[in-house]
């Protein structure tokens, strides 16, 4: 009863704090700190192969595409985590695109017409780019693809991103364990991932793929999807283990709750005993289940809040001054140890 509560409570922070951190992304701009931000609350973490064939494609053509299988909500950030930088997305026009327009203009993206049609739009889109312009991706599965139970099997491709037959770069995401939904709700799709814990995935470069003289539109897009198939069923995702200082992590959360027992003007001592037993449940149970590991991942900035609280309302301002240094020092060797 108590873990449901406490999973309720934390899947409801995580979905939260994602929501703020797209809306930040969308409201500035591309941000590698606040993507990893996003993806690191979702416990997923992963790795690209053969990075450099992106690079080289984009730098050689001018009117080519590139196409991915399409199989979480989180595609798409997972892209500009391992790309390093904004890509040009194929999009429904809606409320939220509405909001993100001056993004979506920044990073080319293209806003599907409902009048018009969506072929003519991206073959318009792919012959008429820039070297120099962000490469356009498209996912020609469309939301199918999140719906496909077969973990050996993408979703079906459609013709539209190959109409123009132009050169195209695939590129695979592959998740450990497999991730797909019954529903393409956004809400549940994230729901489904976060209720996953620990999400690994390897996103794959291939080798571009050229329309051959033979090709029609429809043979085209099946050699893509064949090769991208085999070539998927062929990818190992590696297993991410997350990222901890177990010896900083414990010295830095020992001084914190110290500072409560030398600074608080109405020291108790069973609070001070609570929180190391909270502290020592947590660390022992965090490898059971993902609750706990989230938990202990940010028990340090529960603390702090608490404490920081506590000080303001007793008008504590050294220990104020504590609940707020400690969570930042740990933070700051963290990202220098990580980086």
């Amino acid at each position: 009863m108590i873990l449901n509560i406490v999973t309720l409570f934390v899947n409801i922070i995580k979905i939260i704090y994602s929501i703020i951190c797209l809306v930040i992304t969308i409201l500035f701009d591309y941000n590698k700190t606040i993507i990893e931000s996003f993806l690191e609350n979702l416990n997923i973490g992963g790795y690209c192969e053969d990075l450099e064939k992106y690079y080289e494609f984009k730098k050689k053509h001018s009117n080519g595409i590139a196409v991915f299988n399409h199989t979480t909500h989180v595609d798409g950030i997972i892209l500009l985590n391992e790309l390093r930088e904004p890509i040009s997305i194929v999009c429904a026009k809606n409320i939220m695109i509405e909001l993100s327009k001056k993004i979506i203009e920044k990073w080319k993206c293209l806003v599907v017409e409902p009048n018009r049609s969506t072929t003519e739009q991206i073959t318009k889109k792919v012959l008429s780019r820039k070297n120099s312009e962000p490469l356009l991706f498209i996912a020609p599965s469309g939301s199918e693809g999140m719906v496909e139970q077969d973990e050996n099997k993408m979703g079906i491709f459609k013709t539209g991103a190959f109409v123009s037959l132009s050169p195209v770069l695939p590129v695979i995401i592959k998740y450990n364990p497999y991730i797909f939904t019954e529903n393409v709700h956004i809400i549940e799709s994230m729901i489904n991932i976060i209720n996953k814990g620990k999400v690994s995935y390897c996103v794959k470069i291939l080798d571009p793929i050229y329309p051959k003289e033979t090709d029609s539109i429809e043979s085209f897009k099946n050699r893509v999807y064949d090769i991208m198939n085999i070539e998927k069923n062929k990818i190992n995702v590696k297993l991410i283990e997350s990222r901890d200082n177990k010896k900083l992590y414990i010295i830095i959360i020992s001084l914190l709750i110290l500072s409560y027992a030398l600074f608080s003007y109405d020291f108790k001592d069973y609070i001070l005993v609570l929180l190391f037993l909270v502290l020592i449940i947590v660390i022992c149970l965090r490898n059971h289940n993902y609750i706990y590991d989230y938990v202990y991942k940010n028990l340090i900035y529960i603390y702090g809040i608490i404490l920081g609280l506590y000080s303001l309302c007793s008008e504590n301002y050294l220990l104020f001054i504590n609940s707020i240094i400690y969570p930042i020092i740990y933070k700051i060797f963290s990202m220098y140890n990580y980086s």
